[in-house]
């Protein structure tokens, strides 16, 4: 195809590229604004974060979140385990016909927060990955996680002003697989 047709669509193209790129930068800039979001180094979704406190309950710090805030533009699934965790998934929408037609979601990340064993009089709890989806090595939801964890820091900072908290580096496992699906 010869003429200025490829060319007007290749800038056709670009525009829309820098279009995304500029209003994304802008609602990040107004999370950060609007404290919904903290400013995180790159790789920081490759960290575990333990918190050392006095609240006695998970459920107490569940409680104290603002899950709205976490969900704009994003499905937020929250469970309760037996073992005493909160398993937080974002959802995302059908990815081909095939997910369409058969109603099925695809999962972008899963993470927990887990009481961890009580050493003295200090009470701990795990906020840990579980799954995350990545695209060409880039983590998928990075957003509405950094809305998650921040929520999950000011709850526990609100309820206990003292409270520590720990980062530490995450091992992880890889497979061929980085994205499974949910049934509806």
């Amino acid at each position: 195809m010869n003429g200025p047709i490829p060319i007007i669509l290749m800038m056709a193209v670009f525009v829309f590229v820098i279009i995304i790129l500029v209003i994304g930068h802008k609602r990040n800039n107004a999370l950060l604004a609007n404290g919904d979001i903290k400013k995180r180094p790159k790789g920081w979704e490759d960290q575990n974060t333990i918190f050392t406190t006095a609240i006695d309950s998970i459920d107490k710090i569940y409680q104290a979140m603002n899950l709205d805030s976490v969900q704009e533009g994003a499905v937020i699934e929250s469970s309760r385990n037996s073992n005493g965790s909160y398993v937080f998934r974002l959802i995302g929408g059908p990815n081909s016909i095939r997910d369409r037609i058969n109603e099925r979601r695809t999962l972008i990340w899963e993470v927990s927060l887990a009481p961890l064993p009580q050493t003295g009089s200090a009470h701990q709890y795990l906020f840990s990955f579980q799954n995350l989806s990545t695209l060409n090595g880039v983590t998928q939801g990075i957003t509405p996680l950094n809305v998650l964890l921040t929520q999950i820091e000011k709850a526990v900072l609100t309820l206990d002003p003292e409270a520590e908290v720990q980062r530490i580096k995450a091992e992880y496992t890889t497979s061929s697989n980085s994205r499974w699906t949910v049934g509806k």
